[in-house]
């Protein structure tokens, strides 16, 4: 439960906020951003070390998806993998109703080699 003006003020923030990156799509069919600050981590790990300190891995891991969930875009993640190495996701970011054209765009990706999918036994070896 929370009081009436806290939600006020978010949905004014969000109106805000969606409407200051409106004009970007003026000039980008879609975005290609990261979607995470590091990359997967293995189950059950709780903290990574970075630049900044110990970060809980849970609490950091939706940094950069949220802002855009936030506002209603539509996004698909895409795995971009190195041989023997945890994949880091790349966020293809569209305006409302282009899902159709990110998964396109994802599957591209996959079709070219960018991104792909590993299975759990190619990630222990």
């Amino acid at each position: 439960m929370l009081p009436a003006g806290m939600v006020l003020r978010a949905q004014r923030f969000r109106r805000w906020f969606r409407d200051a990156v409106k004009p970007i799509f003026q000039s980008y069919d879609l975005l290609l951003a990261p979607a995470t600050p590091f990359p997967a981590q293995p189950i059950g790990q709780k903290t990574i070390r970075m630049a900044r300190g110990e970060l809980s891995v849970r609490a950091n891991a939706g940094l950069y998806t949220q802002p855009i969930s936030f506002i209603g875009l539509p996004v698909v993640v895409a795995p971009l993998t190195a041989a023997g190495k945890l994949p880091l996701g790349v966020q293809l970011i569209g305006t409302p109703w282009t899902e159709a054209r990110l998964i396109r765009v994802a599957r591209k990706l996959e079709r070219d080699g960018v991104a792909r999918v590993r299975q759990p036994s190619e990630l222990a070896a």
